[in-house]
């Protein structure tokens, strides 16, 4: 996976990435987000979010600009321009390093926020349900492509509901609301 993003990142300045195209994604709706997206952010408006992503940072912060009512703090890979090229200036954040070492490590602020409080974790990604694992106060939500298999339950132990990717948001939501409320 770190190899296949630092081809990633590789390719993105060999194709000449720069900030005014990451507008131009956003400005044109090149991102399509998951059904009930608007009604997720509206759910947890209260309650601080933080992202925790493999992905750019430039774009979802330039996307979240548009939530300024929302407590977001986004951890995700930061791509630095400079005239010529971009850079990476923060440690690739991937699958396999998303928890809370890492987020000890070069996010304290955030790590000593939120170490001792209640989560909900949502991921897409089996790694995603290792973060905070030993919390025991805390929800893992995990978005599934298919249907779990019963002989595979065991590697997902630490998870407390699975919701296909087809339902998306609405489940979560669901979910969500049953907990907070």
């Amino acid at each position: 996976m770190y190899e296949w993003w630092k081809k990633e990142f590789h390719l993105l300045n060999r194709y000449n990435l720069t900030p005014k195209i990451i507008s131009k994604i956003l400005d044109e709706n090149y991102i399509t987000l998951k059904e009930s997206f608007n009604e997720f952010l509206e759910l947890i408006k209260d309650h601080k979010l933080i992202i925790f992503s493999g992905g750019i940072k430039n774009i979802l912060e330039d996307f979240f600009k548009d939530y300024g009512h929302l407590d977001v703090d986004i951890i995700a890979n930061k791509i630095c321009f400079d005239e010529k090229d971009f850079i990476n200036e923060s440690k690739l954040i991937v699958s396999t390093n998303k928890d809370e070492l890492y987020l000890e490590k070069h996010h304290p602020k955030i790590y000593h926020k939120i170490k001792d409080k209640p989560l909900i974790i949502i991921g897409d990604n089996f790694n995603d349900s290792e973060i905070f694992l030993n919390k025991k106060d805390s929800i893992r939500i995990l978005l599934v492509s298919k249907e779990i298999d019963k002989k595979e339950l065991k590697k997902y132990a630490g998870i407390d509901f699975f919701v296909e990717n087809g339902n998306g948001l609405k489940e979560v939501m669901e979910i969500i609301n049953s907990i907070i409320k």
